[in-house]
């Protein structure tokens, strides 16, 4: 028996709220409980007891403020993003929030689904956007007064920064590396603690910059 995912769309262009929304509905996994059109209709709906799982964030344009408002007040919703096009410093700043995925609307439906699934279950949805932005992170150094500390990590840290780059959840990692998945946990919040970061995702940047992860 699977669990349906329970959505929130905020797109300020009608026909394609309309049409994304009307396509969501028509899998049985899926329930669109929240449709609107702007951020301020948005905050007010996740106010409500009957917050979704995953947030389809699709304004016209950027809006960082915006986003981390929603992620401050409700880091328990999964956020995708999409936008008609993706800078990469626009992409930069969504890692440091947290986000679980970054599409085009031009995006196909397959993707789209692909990445609200992997949103539900806590992953990162891994395409060409996040790896492009990535790559650009890793090419792009901090500036001098940036404090950045040189850590050293055991061969099993490493690993697991690896395994979770591979989109392995918890009880996974824990099998490979032999360990129970609270220690596996708890390995990751030290991780979290030494390298500043606050998100998965920010370790697994800072896993790439550091050269521990090979695009």
């Amino acid at each position: 028996m699977y669990n349906t995912i329970r959505l929130a769309i905020a797109c300020d262009h009608t026909i394609i709220r309309k049409a994304i929304s009307d396509l969501l509905s028509r899998s049985q996994e899926l329930k669109v409980i929240i449709d609107v059109s702007n951020t301020a209709e948005l905050l007010k709906n996740l106010d409500s007891d009957d917050n979704p799982d995953v947030l389809l964030f699709a304004p016209s344009v950027y809006e960082k403020e915006s986003l981390s408002q929603i992620r401050y007040h409700h880091p328990h919703i999964k956020v995708i993003v999409m936008l008609m096009q993706f800078e990469p410093y626009m992409a930069n700043d969504l890692l440091e929030l947290g986000i679980h995925g970054y599409l085009s609307k031009r995006a196909d439906t397959t993707e789209l689904l692909q990445a609200i699934n992997a949103a539900a279950v806590g992953m990162v949805y891994q395409n060409k956007t996040l790896t492009d932005t990535l790559n650009w992170r890793a090419n792009h150094p901090l500036p001098p007064n940036a404090i950045q500390q040189q850590l050293t990590f055991t061969e099993n840290q490493k690993k697991i920064l690896q395994l979770l780059w591979r989109e392995k959840s918890t009880k996974e990692i824990a099998n490979e590396v032999f360990l129970s998945t609270s220690a596996v946990d708890k390995i990751k919040q030290q991780l979290k603690e030494a390298t500043g970061t606050k998100t998965t995702l920010g370790l697994i940047k800072y896993a790439i910059e550091q050269k521990i992860i090979l695009l």
